[in-house]
Parts: C-alpha cells; sequence; structure tokens
C-alpha cells in the first residue's frame, strides 16, 4: 500500500542520497547529485521512493571499486519525473539483463562484490516502481558500469495497486415474512476486487543484483 500524495520529489531524492554518504566515502567512491533549483512536486510515496534511491545507490556503490563514481540526477519530465542512477562500476553481463529485476536473482559478479545480498533489491524498485505507475529501465556494459533510470507519471493513475480491498457485493435474503441475512456461504452476486500487493516483498529495503 502506498501513501501518495503530492510533495517535492527532488527533496525524498535528496534525503536517500545524503543518507548513502559516509558509505560511498568509506568505500573512496565520489557520489554526486544534480537536481533541480526549484521543488519538483508529483504525486508520489517519498517514503518508497526514498527506499527505490536507496536501493539503486546501495547497488551501485556495490558493484563500483574504489575510485570510481555514482552519479544521481532527478528532473522534470513533460508528463512527471525521472531519477537516474549512474555507476562507473563493473557492469552487467548483457545475458543477465533481462532477469537483473527479478526477485532472488544474484548475477555471476555478485559473488565477487563487497558483501552480500538477498537478491531482493532491485526486485523492490520494480515492485514500488510500478505501483506508481512508472517504469524501470537498465542499460549496462561489462567494465563500463550501469544506467538505472526510472520515470515516474505526475499523478499515479494505478488505482489498483494503492485502493482499499473491495467490499463484497449485496446478498439477497431469502424469502420470507421475515428475512433474515444470507448463510456466510451464499455466493456474492458481483466480484470482489482482488487488491493483495503485488509483491510481498517490497516492505522490506535491501540492494543486490
Amino acid at each position: 500500500m502506498l501513501d501518495l500524495r503530492p510533495d517535492d520529489l527532488r527533496a525524498a531524492v535528496e534525503s536517500a542520497v545524503e543518507q548513502a554518504r559516509p558509505a560511498a566515502r568509506r568505500r573512496g567512491i565520489e557520489l554526486t547529485l544534480s537536481a533541480p533549483d526549484r521543488p519538483l512536486r508529483i504525486r508520489h510515496d517519498p517514503q518508497r521512493i526514498g527506499q527505490v534511491v536507496t536501493n539503486l545507490v546501495g547497488n551501485a556503490l556495490k558493484f563500483t571499486p574504489s575510485g570510481g563514481s555514482v552519479e544521481v540526477a532527478v528532473r522534470p519530465k513533460l508528463e512527471g519525473a525521472e531519477i537516474e542512477v549512474t555507476d562507473t562500476g563493473v557492469g552487467i553481463d548483457a545475458s543477465e539483463l533481462p532477469r537483473i529485476f527479478d526477485r532472488f536473482y544474484r548475477g555471476t559478479l555478485a559473488n565477487e562484490a563487497r558483501g552480500s545480498g538477498s537478491g531482493l533489491g532491485l526486485a523492490i524498485v520494480r515492485s514500488i516502481v510500478d505501483m506508481h505507475g512508472g517504469n524501470v529501465t537498465v542499460e549496462s556494459r561489462l567494465g563500463k558500469g550501469s544506467r538505472f533510470l526510472v520515470t515516474l507519471p505526475r499523478d499515479p493513475r494505478r488505482d489498483d495497486a494503492v485502493a482499499l480491498p473491495a467490499a463484497p457485493a449485496a446478498v439477497r435474503p431469502e424469502p420470507g415474512p421475515q428475512p433474515s441475512p444470507a448463510p456466510a456461504t451464499s455466493t456474492p452476486l458481483g466480484k470482489v476486487a482482488d487488491s493483495s500487493p503485488a509483491d510481498g516483498t517490497h516492505l522490506n529495503p535491501g540492494a543486490s543484483r
């Protein structure tokens, strides 16, 4: 469930980047942010978008060697906004790109990276972005780094992802002089909307690929 509200996307991105700066300094990686001078107001969940940036930046730091750089940019677009995370890391093999956002997937270079991960970080990114009605893509070459691009609409219309569960349709009582409520096993007249979250992992932060 998202807490969608008109808010400054720039502030959510800046907060996540600032939280990642100590880790970048420890690893000898330059972390930069490019953002507009004015607030960038779109309808989003600031906490979840912060989680998206945290996961993408954490992932970039993990796969970028000391002396490298990670660049984060947030900018307005005609229909919303985009967040870009680019690194000078080890890159991703082309054969692995189609699976990079799958749950629990770890690429062949993951075992060589600093620390260990659950393989959920990028899957969580995709889940949150999807729930905002947005899109996330990746471009990468081995030895040349990676570029992740998140696009978000100005006003998400994914009501199915954020709406409260629908109430069951009314049930007609059996005919008689004193109608009584239908038994619990009666069949509803309408279908009940399925409001289960698309991905139960999206509430647990993490960053790996």
